[in-house]
This record gives C-alpha cells, sequence and structure tokens, in this order.
C-alpha cells in the first residue's frame, strides 16, 4: 500500500514500550497515593472497656 507510511519495526516497538512504561510508573504513582490517602482515613477504633 502506497498511502500508508513506512514505520520501522524498532520505532514501532519503542513507542509500545514507552507506552507500556509510562502507564506502568503513572498507575504505580497513583496506587501509592490511593494507599497514602486510605491509611490517613483510617480511624482506629476506640478500646472497649470492661
Amino acid at each position: 500500500m502506497s498511502w500508508a507510511p513506512e514505520i520501522p519495526i524498532l520505532v514501532s516497538l519503542g513507542v509500545i514500550v514507552g507506552t507500556l512504561a509510562v502507564t506502568t510508573v503513572l498507575s504505580l504513582i497513583k496506587s501509592a497515593r490511593d494507599a497514602r490517602a486510605a491509611a490517613s482515613q483510617e480511624v482506629e477504633p476506640e478500646p472497649v472497656e470492661r
């Protein structure tokens, strides 16, 4: 097909790997931020008097 540009395989793989790397790092950052937010909102239970 002459209308489609020729993209080298290494460029294509680089874009794919780069996208996966960015999304993985951002996901890990979000998970850590959510865990910290949940930990700061947890309320310690009051001791039970006997």
